[in-house]
């Protein structure tokens, strides 16, 4: 039996719509029946009703457990106390989720045997299929199967939401950074594979990834604790060369920043 404790994320912002297809979307998994699946709710504050009323209806469906902080902390640390919440019981996997993207039926059971055929792997992603805020899907976002400390000296080339991991990997490599309110998978996957852990992505969408119009804000909102881990973990012409980036994006127009991340996104 493989136990899957799905982390998910939510907060009073969250687009009430849009986490019911988030949710509905893990309910609907096929499932075979050596896997048993669990979601955690990982709740940053106090909900919305609506919000609440979805998770309670889910739980007719699968088990689930609510992970309350009373006050906002940051998705580092509500994530955070999800895992530590998980790693009190015995689960084998910790899945990711976000609370306005949607999981292909199959997600789970493509994840897991990547996992039964590569022991050595520690974390699996995929591609990811991307929708606008009409869930239409207007492009892809592809990722290398073999993810290396020198290829994230760019950018962070693993689609956070896709994950699963094996439930060790916080145990062996630490949990999620308080400090990053932005961009803390960035790091985490530096810090892990810098221990040597192995993370690879499945060379096939396995979620439709919700890009909406505050993309650019978030973007150029995150660069300065891009800038943070790049002086962290790089040195010479990955430092160099990633500072720049990171200004280029932060001082970029904001125009010329949609074409460019429309452009990487489309068909």
């Amino acid at each position: 039996m493989s136990k899957i404790a799905c982390l998910f994320p939510v907060w009073k912002g969250d687009d009430p719509a849009a986490f019911q297809m988030a949710v509905n979307s893990i309910v609907d998994q096929k499932l075979t029946d050596d896997i048993e699946l669990t979601i955690f709710f990982c709740l940053d504050g106090e909900l919305d009703k609506s919000q609440v009323l979805t998770i309670k209806q889910s739980a007719r469906f699968l088990p689930t457990v609510c992970v309350t902080n009373k006050y906002s902390r940051g998705l580092a640390n509500n994530l955070n106390s999800g895992i530590e919440e998980v790693l009190k019981r015995n689960f084998d996997y910790i899945a990711r989720m976000d609370a306005d993207d949607i999981c292909l039926n199959n997600r789970f059971s493509v994840q897991l045997k990547y996992f039964q055929e590569n022991q050595d792997v520690d974390v699996v992603g995929s591609w990811s299929s991307i929708i606008n805020s009409e869930s239409t899907v207007v492009g892809v976002k592809k990722v290398q199967e073999i993810t290396s400390f020198d290829a994230l000296s760019l950018s962070c080339d693993v689609i956070h939401p896709t994950v699963i991991f094996k439930s060790n990997f916080f145990v062996r490599y630490g949990f999620y950074d308080g400090f990053y309110e932005k961009s803390q998978d960035w790091e985490l996957w530096l810090r892990a594979l810098q221990k040597g852990a192995v993370i690879r992505n499945i060379q096939q969408p396995l979620l439709k990834l919700r890009i909406d119009s505050s993309l650019i804000y978030r973007r150029k909102s995150e660069q300065f604790y891009n800038r943070k881990i790049i002086f962290r973990y790089f040195n010479g012409w990955s430092k160099y060369r990633g500072i720049s980036r990171s200004w280029l994006i932060e001082l970029l127009p904001s125009g010329a920043l949609k074409f460019f991340v429309n452009r990487a996104y489309r068909k």
